[in-house]
């Protein structure tokens, strides 16, 4: 019998914003799209309707927020099968005849190894991966001018130690530099672009975890050519650059004496001896030779046991369709790149007779109803995270008229049934996308959630598409919902025949709340779950998306039971095991799992797992391209040794991602995922002193189907996001005549955008 839980009550919180009821200006809301205020949603569909008949909405949605008991004009028509409650496209394809390609070689493999707790001396000869720890700042919050800080203070204790002269040098004017920008323009100092001009001088970064501040990545590996010219560029746009360069030239020195240090960061015989100085840095540090004012170190080596657990890259199943593409480029795009990739396209084979086409190339402005609303998503300036009204009425629109464009892409794939449409979206840049495009975050989550094979591309994609390996990238990204990954393995202790249904939480940022809260045990979410099946038989297995769903403020919402009838239908399955993960202790996952465990049975079966990520501060070249596992006890021993403070009496496994050749910048330096959960396993004899169980693989088997590289078999899981607090402010009448400021978190806003698009009136005029 399931158990009955408290009955949720509706916030009536979320209805504020829509009645124009006062909140403090502090107050952080939700319910601009996800209200029950009838009359109120009625006319958010009026405008829905607009913009999909790509009509311009922008006065009437600034009078319709600014003001009570505006009506908006017009009626909305709609068709339940063309609009309302979208099906998603990975489903539908999901049955259809399949074509496929191998990840990267048909024998490819990776092997699964142990790390136990190593001595310094191991580091000559084991593989493995050391950790450091920042002295000093327990239980300190690590913001973005403090990390400038920290990188300067690290900087002063490899100074003293180095033994290289042009090291020694080179550090001496870097130190010099680091500190004149911070005189000169105090304030944006460890802000973009001058945050990143320090990382590249001095390429060491800095994150979290539980009470302590460590070293999360040392990028001292081969730069693109690139990269130096593009930075540059954007300092120059900086609104304090000219101030940088007064100061500078106060100081005895100028602009090009910055820009030839910039120069010196740059060169790989450069980088290949400060790499070198910095790991004989770290293991006197280890070894206790030197006594560093800033590290605690900890190495942890590969266990040699003589026997080898092993996967295979994979192979992709993807639906016998021909991809139709459309190009949308950024003004600044060449026509020439443009024609480039529309050839390199059109010759690309990968599976069977599929073939890629390009159906139109039009202006990337055109997605999101015109260029001053395709401007906003770039940011604001000194890196904002607040807008202000005007700001967020614009962002707004672009992503409603953004959504509103999916629309039209789903239908025709929909009705297509030879073809499946999607879109490359080429930005005008060479840097990561998350350094310049400040919002596009949420455009890529809108078009995640559908399935939709759109990507988003640079300018330094566009020059190395004539590498077949770039362009398999984009077509497993493209596939990212669509795809089936079969994989075969050897070295794991499984059941001879097993189905792991995984259902990961995805929370959206917490609301209602006051900013000035040092506690949000009170605050709100909304989730939307994506869960996958893991099918193993013998030593082979296959793992795909099977269904998403969204679960609103206070459990709200169709897909609350939706979701729990999905697991009921699999329950007596003799077969079947779930695994629950989420990086929350206290999110709808942890209730539903609660309330499911009252059924016969359901509790053996079932696993609730939380989810962290651990940086780490060097990987020996040897391991790369290992899996490499820490189980409990050597947790634990990690733990004690870098003082962290663990909230979890639990078991974990933490597992190290893949990452591609070092040929270029250390981009995708690895963090451990750790995991952790209460039980020992689905069944007595699952412990994690035991070597490779079923638990291990289905983490396994998650992390490869969430990498889009073929060169990276595996991958850290995106299964949350750390809040950036990118926050929309609207100034709405209040029913007291009085004009109030209601802020909204960004992600919170794209979650209810969403579920309003699927809920559209259906069959019905609005009127």
């Amino acid at each position: 019998m399931e158990k009955e839980l408290p009955a949720r009550q509706w916030d009536d919180r979320m209805d504020a914003f829509s009645k124009g009821e006062p909140f403090s200006r502090n107050f952080v809301c939700a319910g601009l799209f996800h209200n029950r205020n009838s009359q109120y949603l009625d006319n958010m569909a009026k405008i829905a309707k607009k913009l999909i008949d790509k009509q311009s909405v922008n006065v009437e949605l600034r009078k319709f927020l600014e003001n009570l008991n505006y009506k908006v004009s017009g009626n909305a028509i709609y068709s339940r099968q063309a609009v309302n409650r979208w099906i998603s496209l990975f489903k539908v394809m999901k049955s259809e005849q399949k074509v496929g390609f191998y990840r990267k070689d048909e024998n490819e493999r990776f092997n699964v190894a142990e790390l136990d707790l190593g001595n310094p001396s191991d580091i000559q000869h084991y593989a493995g991966i050391i950790f450091l720890r920042i002295r000093g700042h327990e239980d300190e919050e690590l913001s973005e001018e403090l990390k400038y800080d920290l990188r300067q203070e690290l900087l002063e204790d490899l100074l003293e130690v180095a033994e290289d002269k042009w090291v020694r040098e080179y550090l001496e004017k870097v130190r010099e530099i680091l500190e004149e920008i911070k005189r000169g323009v105090y304030g944006s100092h460890y802000r973009f672009p001058f945050s990143t001009l320090a990382y590249y001088l001095f390429p060491v970064n800095f994150d979290r975890f539980e009470n302590v501040i460590l070293v999360s990545s040392v990028s001292m590996y081969s730069r693109r050519p690139d990269t130096k010219q593009n930075l540059w560029q954007e300092l120059q746009k900086a609104k304090d650059f000219e101030d940088l360069k007064g100061h500078l030239e106060s100081t005895g020195k100028s602009l090009k004496d910055l820009e030839e240090l910039l120069d010196q960061a740059f060169k790989e015989e450069n980088l290949t001896k400060l790499r070198k100085e910095w790991l004989r840095f770290i293991k006197k540090v280890l070894s206790g030779e030197i006594e560093s004012r800033k590290l605690v170190g900890t190495f942890f080596k590969k266990r040699d046991t003589g026997k080898k657990t092993s996967v295979s890259y994979g192979y992709y199943q993807v639906p016998a369709r021909n991809l139709e593409l459309f190009i949308l480029y950024e003004d600044g795009i060449d026509n020439r790149q443009i024609e480039a990739l529309k050839k390199r396209l059109a010759k690309f084979r990968y599976a069977g007779d599929v073939k890629i086409s390009v159906k139109d190339v039009k202006p990337i402005h055109k997605l999101f109803g015109g260029k001053e609303y395709f401007e906003i998503l770039k940011g604001l300036e000194n890196n904002s995270r607040e807008l202000k009204h005007e700001e967020s009425l614009k962002l707004l629109n672009a992503l409603m008229y953004f959504t509103a464009r999916l629309n039209r892409f789903l239908r025709l794939s929909l009705e297509q049934k030879e073809n499946v449409s999607g879109a490359l979206l080429l930005l005008n840049t060479d840097l990561e996308k998350d350094q310049r495009y400040d919002f596009w975050d949420s455009i890529s989550s809108l078009y995640d959630y559908y399935g939709l094979p759109f990507q988003t591309a640079t300018k330094r994609f566009l020059s190395t598409i004539t590498s077949s390996a770039v362009i398999k990238n984009m077509l497993i990204s493209l596939y990212k919902d669509s795809k089936i990954l079969h994989f075969n393995f050897d070295g794991f202790k499984l059941p001879e025949e097993v189905v792991v249904y995984v259902i990961l939480e995805k929370p959206s940022p917490r609301f209602f709340y006051e900013k000035s809260e040092i506690s949000l045990v009170s605050a709100s979410r909304h989730y939307l779950y994506e869960v996958y099946t893991i099918e193993s038989k013998g030593n082979n297995a296959s793992i795909w998306l099977e269904d998403k769903f969204f679960v609103m403020c206070d459990y709200f919402g169709e897909d609350v039971g939706r979701l729990k009838e999905y697991i009921r239908q699999r329950m007596e399955d003799k077969r079947s095991r779930f695994c629950f993960i989420s990086a929350l202790k206290d999110g709808y996952a942890k209730v539903l799992y609660e309330d499911m465990c009252s059924y016969s049975d359901f509790e053996r079966k079932a696993l609730f797992v939380r989810y962290k990520e651990l940086k780490t501060a060097y990987v020996s070249q040897k391991a790369d391209n290992d899996c490499l596992v820490i189980y409990t006890q050597q947790f634990n021993e990690l733990a004690k040794s870098l003082g962290i403070r663990l909230e979890e009496d639990a078991a974990a496994i933490a597992i190290k991602p893949a990452r591609p050749s070092r040929e270029f910048e250390d981009i995708h330096h690895p963090a451990l995922q750790v995991f952790y959960t209460e039980k020992i396993g689905w069944s007595s004899d699952e412990v994690y002193s035991q070597q490779h169980n079923l638990f291990l693989f289905t983490l396994i088997a998650l992390s490869m189907y969430e990498s889009e590289a073929f060169q990276v078999p595996y991958s850290k899981l995106s299964l949350y996001s750390k809040e950036r607090n990118i926050y929309l402010t609207i100034n709405r009448q209040a029913n007291d005549g009085v004009r109030s400021s209601y802020v909204f978190p960004l992600r919170t806003i794209l979650y209810e955008l969403v579920e309003f698009f699927r809920h559209l009136p259906g069959d019905k005029e609005v009127s």
